[in-house]
C-alpha cells in the first residue's frame, strides 16, 4: 500500500472516491475551496445508504488532501518536497495531539503526573 493510498484509508471510499475525481486537475476541476465543494458533497448524500455513515466533509479533506495558501484544497503531490513536508508535519501533529489525549485523559494508567 502506497502512502496516499495509506492517507485516504480513512473516511468513506465513495466520498474519498468522488473528491479525488474532482480534486485531480487533470480530469476534474483542479484544487477547489470548502464552499465550492460543499454543493457536491451534499449531492453525494443523496446517494449514500442510510446505514453507512458519512463523516463530514471538513474530516474528509483534512485527512486526504492539502490545502494552499488561497485556501483550496488540492490532491497532495508525493513528487513535490513541498507536498512531502505539509503531510509529515500534518501527521505528527496528529499523533502529537493523540497523544496528549490519551495522557491527560489517564495520566496514572501510562505512568505520568500531569497535575
Amino acid at each position: 500500500m502506497s502512502a496516499a493510498d495509506n492517507a485516504i484509508s480513512k473516511s468513506s471510499p465513495m466520498a474519498r472516491q468522488t473528491f479525488y475525481q474532482q480534486l485531480d486537475p487533470q480530469n476534474g476541476d483542479g484544487p477547489q475551496t470548502y464552499q465550492d465543494l460543499m454543493p457536491k458533497f451534499i449531492q453525494e448524500l443523496k446517494g449514500v445508504d442510510k446505514r453507512e455513515k458519512m463523516p463530514e466533509l471538513m474530516v474528509i479533506l483534512e485527512e486526504n488532501f492539502l490545502k494552499d495558501d488561497k485556501g483550496r484544497w488540492y490532491i497532495p503531490d508525493y513528487t513535490k518536497s513541498g507536498d512531502i513536508a505539509k503531510l509529515r508535519e500534518k501527521n505528527l501533529l496528529m499523533y502529537y495531539d493523540i497523544s496528549l489525549s490519551i495522557a491527560q485523559a489517564a495520566p496514572t494508567q501510562i505512568g505520568l503526573n500531569l497535575g
